[in-house]
């Protein structure tokens, strides 16, 4: 039951205030709850995870996910 609250949260984050600060969010405490890593392990794989996205998603692609988001502004 709590992942899919956390699954919710999730939900929120993405559509108020962007990708790129609700999915590191989520991946680091759905992480620790799942008890797969360490911190230290964690926070590198979402850092890589986010930016593998990042250039993938949009330098490669050029798709706009910065747009979503009331903070997807700050992305551009």
């Amino acid at each position: 039951f709590l992942f899919m609250v956390f699954i919710f949260i999730y939900f929120l984050g993405f559509r108020y205030i962007t990708y790129w600060i609700a999915t590191p969010i989520f991946m680091l405490l759905s992480m620790k709850y799942l008890k797969l890593k360490s911190w230290k392990v964690n926070i590198v794989i979402t850092v890589l995870y986010t930016l593998i996205c990042y250039v993938v998603f949009v330098i490669i692609l050029h798709l706009p996910i910065y747009k979503v988001g009331i903070l997807g502004q700050l992305f551009r």
